[in-house]
């Protein structure tokens, strides 16, 4: 007589251990996309010293010359209000690092991707993104059109 082993089926998986490995991937999956978002904003952040100089004469430049124009250059966002004024910010939302857009009809620096709100000066006026933008210096002369930014 010899022993040989009875052949056994793997357990089934039942209904509710199905659903509680699905709630854990799912879980897992949504954990990483968090975490990774923390990171990149951690990596991209405003440029540590800013010094160039544009001249509004020039393409793609010359939408500065009107009222609630902009442009991005070098990391920077640069505007002209409604009021006149030229304003320059980082160019980035410090949420996920997406470039940002001026909004003249709201006075304000905008970033389409989750809607986070910055002033003029930089500050936030609504999340999700929890800081302020680095606020550069802009000089401009209105005869030759040169347009420095400094900070």
């Amino acid at each position: 007589m010899e022993n040989t082993p009875i052949p056994t089926s793997p357990p089934a998986l039942t209904r509710t251990d199905f659903l509680r490995l699905m709630g854990t991937s799912l879980g897992v999956i949504a954990m990483a996309n968090c975490a990774s978002g923390c990171i990149r904003e951690a990596i991209e952040k405003a440029p540590d010293a800013v010094d160039f100089t544009v001249n509004w004469n020039q393409s793609p430049y010359s939408n500065l010359k009107t009222k609630g124009g902009y442009f991005v250059e070098k990391g920077v966002i640069v505007a002209q209000t409604q009021a006149g004024a030229f304003v320059a910010v980082e160019a980035t939302c410090p949420h996920q690092g997406t470039t940002l857009v001026f909004q003249n009809n709201n006075n304000r620096f905008y970033c389409p991707l989750h809607q986070s709100a910055f002033s003029t000066t930089g500050a936030l006026q609504n999340g999700p993104a929890a800081s302020n933008l680095k606020q550069y210096t802009v000089s401009v002369d209105q005869t030759t059109g040169d347009v420095r930014v400094k900070g």
